[in-house]
């Protein structure tokens, strides 16, 4: 057949030239991410995704990885596949699903590439995927934001009305949040890139003490604070802790101690200072952390799952109820449609129980992987850390690990020739 002929020659191609199409790979998703956000910043498309469909059965069949790894990638793949066609069947299809199962099946991919290909990688395309977020980001200073404006006319008219019928205050303070996102389609998506560049080029900094390390790692961060979005600032605070932790350091855990206590002392003072910027956000998040932490909305949707899950029966145990499910029932419980924003909640709700059990090992197994380059380097670990507290906080699968993961493997490949070096 001249097709199969044609898709032999093609992985045949692929297999020959596997350690220089990685970082290709790199690009093509970059450029197709930048497109992306052109386009949608005028009409509304699914460009990455259908991108990501067209290269991905060549991603999954042509890598070059050992036999056991390539029956774990096809397992995991194969599995989430399967749940995804079952619940298209027997529970409700949308678009939505089928973005959901690629990104989750990007990640998978991905790791087992860039793990297999770690001395390939190219610590200058580390360079241009902070310079394409920065241009990215750059719009936000021309008052240009994508999205994610059009919804402070619908927060404003909610806050007014909250004001008249004299609603709980914290809950008020939690919806007056400034956001910066330029072209990025949320500011979520813009942190997550910034945040994971300054664990990259503060790794990279404690390696070489050069002037251009230091300097785009005080602009991911400075950038990272200037989206507004909270929780990957939290989760690399908290991972930074975990390691102190870890390593004893008394002095460190004290400091960090003091440091919260003061917070919690000046959180109205602090919060008084910085209204109407983006840095009021971060103290309002103390301010109902101390008050009520019950209104915090991602307590409110994992309840909404709580709700959901209880009233499963055999079958969506087994299977789940499919991505779109998860937006139906939040809409229902909380009156607007929203993803849980936690990884495990949301693949246990959409794919079931094998789904979770199996997305739970495969962060295992990353650990393991490079066990020994977490455990002996701080960068590394808050790197690792920040991925899985923030896949529990709000996600991660969602926001580009196929960029992420790069950055973490050149540490990996940093390490490696570290070790051989001496």
């Amino acid at each position: 057949m001249p097709v199969s002929n044609t898709f032999k020659h093609i992985t045949d191609f692929h297999l020959k030239n596997e350690k220089r199409l990685i970082n290709w790979y790199f690009l093509y998703f970059l450029v197709v991410f930048s497109l992306d956000r052109m386009i949608n910043f005028f009409q509304l498309t699914p460009f990455f995704v259908v991108a990501g469909l067209l290269v991905f059965p060549l991603l999954l069949l042509s890598a070059q990885i050992t036999n056991r790894e390539r029956n774990q990638l096809y397992v995991l793949v194969c599995s989430f596949a399967f749940i995804g066609v079952l619940n298209s069947i027997f529970q409700s299809f949308h678009v939505k699903n089928i973005s959901d199962l690629l990104f989750i099946s990007l990640f998978f991919t991905m790791y087992y590439y860039y793990k297999n290909q770690t001395e390939s990688l190219n610590y200058k395309y580390a360079d241009l995927f902070f310079l394409v977020s920065l241009i990215l980001i750059g719009f936000t200073f021309f008052s240009v934001d994508a999205d994610y404006r059009a919804l402070e006319p619908f927060r404003d008219i909610t806050v007014r009305a909250m004001r008249r019928r004299n609603d709980h205050a914290t809950y008020i303070e939690e919806l007056f949040r400034v956001y910066h996102n330029g072209l990025f389609r949320l500011p979520h998506v813009a942190s997550y890139f910034f945040g994971f560049l300054f664990i990259y080029y503060a790794y990279r900094y404690q390696k070489s003490l050069r002037l251009k390390n230091l300097v785009i790692m005080i602009v991911s961060l400075i950038l990272c604070f200037y989206t507004g979005a909270r929780a990957i600032v939290v989760v690399i605070g908290f991972s930074a802790f975990l390691y102190a932790l870890k390593k004893n350091s008394v002095i460190t855990l004290q400091l960090a101690v003091i440091f919260l206590l003061l917070l919690v002392m000046f959180r109205e003072n602090l919060m008084a200072l910085t209204e109407g910027t983006v840095f009021y956000q971060f103290f309002s998040l103390i301010q109902t952390s101390v008050e009520n932490i019950t209104h915090f909305s991602r307590l409110k949707i994992w309840y909404s799952w709580w709700i959901e899950v209880s009233n499963f029966g055999i079958w969506d145990y087994l299977i789940g109820k499919s991505f779109i499910n998860a937006f139906v029932a939040n809409g229902r419980n909380l009156g607007y449609a929203i993803w849980f924003h936690n990884d495990f909640l949301n693949i246990f709700f959409a794919y079931g129980i094998g789904g979770f059990v199996l997305y739970t090992w495969f962060f295992i197994k990353i650990y393991r992987d490079n066990k020994a380059y977490i455990k002996n380097n701080i960068f590394v670990f808050m790197f690792y850390f920040s991925m899985l507290i923030s896949a529990f906080v709000n996600g991660f699968y969602f926001y580009f690990p196929v960029f992420l993961l790069y950055l973490f493997f050149l540490m990996i490949k940093h390490e490696k020739q570290k070790e051989v070096a001496s």
